[in-house]
């Protein structure tokens, strides 16, 4: 009997083992192959320029940093106490307060303090203080839950929700962008578990108005072996897809938007979308917020002449430049108009 099972086991292994092979070598044939990330190498003078955060993922570390991104790209961003981007001239006595809400495009990754466009905004217009809440990373999620809290404490001037095709994934948390999340922040760092832990990420996959959040931990899960295998990748690939939210992304980001619309003219402060890039996605979303008032930009996160590229496709100075000549003038009829 013990002979037998010991036969039966040895057989049910070596069929196991021809038939992974035997997939593994199916999966090559039709093009599938194992997970291979493109590392985007970061390093930054003081370590550690973002910190974890209960209720938005991350949160600038407030002090000066000096970036080099693979290895090409060097600008140097300042952190204020108050966890905005520093903008120089701004003046926080000032009563005019015009918000922008973004992420790294407006936060003015890849640029100096004094070269992103809310900062280029800044220098046009020096009777505004101009506030650059822009993280890296965020979504409209964190622009809503971010202008719940800041029109609590004072009625801005304006408020410019800066978008991105990028940002739909985002708001509802997708699996894509989870593992983007994930994978990108622990391959940067060695640490990165540490520093992380304590990090909810929110989003929004219904119209409850209700915030959800999901840990650093429970972020994504990886299955071991989809670095070497084309079957354990391709069954990965089919678990992340299972695991997608159901909801509509661009629907939801509508609905996120109207009652940040909602807030602002519950305050009287003047509210509108600057659309950085557009596709099928932005322009639906545009159909959607039919009243709100909205800016297309038009720009080009493939262009060598406007972004860092081949090194990083964020805007050079060059770029912002461009992005301000049609912000600028938005906003300035945006609050004319009220």
């Amino acid at each position: 009997m013990k002979k037998r099972i010991l036969s039966a086991l040895k057989y049910t292994l070596i069929y196991s083992v021809i038939t992974f092979v035997l997939l593994e070598g199916l999966l090559w044939i039709l093009g599938y192959r194992p997970y291979a990330n493109t590392d985007y190498e970061v390093h930054s003078s003081p370590k550690n320029p973002y910190v974890a955060d209960a209720k938005l993922g991350i949160q600038l570390n407030p002090g000066t940093y000096h970036f080099t991104l693979n290895k090409k790209v060097k600008f140097t961003a300042t952190h204020s106490d108050n966890g905005q981007r520093f903008i120089p001239g701004a003046d926080a006595n000032q009563t005019e307060n015009v918000v922008f809400l973004g992420c790294s495009y407006t936060y003015g990754y890849g640029v100096n303090d004094n070269a992103s466009f809310a900062a280029i905004a800044q220098q046009e217009h020096p009777e505004w203080n101009v506030e650059n809440t822009a993280v890296v990373g965020y979504g409209t999620a964190q622009h809503l839950l971010q202008l719940r809290d800041q029109l609590k404490e004072n009625e801005p001037k304006a408020v410019i929700l800066c978008l991105s095709s990028v940002h739909f994934i985002r708001t509802v948390l997708s699996q894509h962008y989870r593992s983007n999340l994930r994978i990108g922040y622990r391959r940067s760092s060695s640490d990165v578990d540490g520093r992380m832990s304590g990090a909810r990420f929110p989003y929004f996959d219904d119209y409850s108005g209700k915030a959800k959040f999901a840990s650093w931990e429970e972020l994504y899960s990886e299955i071991p072996g989809r670095y070497w295998s084309a079957s354990i990748n391709f069954i990965q690939h089919i678990r992340d897809r299972s695991n997608e939210p159901q909801c509509d992304a661009v629907d939801i980001t509508a609905y996120l938007i109207r009652e940040m619309q909602a807030l602002c003219k519950a305050k009287g402060v003047p509210f509108g979308v600057v659309c950085l890039d557009t596709n099928h996605e932005t322009a639906e979303l545009h159909e959607k917020l039919k009243g709100v008032a909205w800016k297309n930009v038009g720009f080009s996160f493939k262009s060598k002449k406007y972004t860092h590229l081949p090194y990083d496709s964020h805007p050079n100075a060059k770029g912002h430049q461009k992005i301000a000549q049609s912000v600028v003038p938005f906003i300035e009829k945006l609050v004319a108009d009220e």
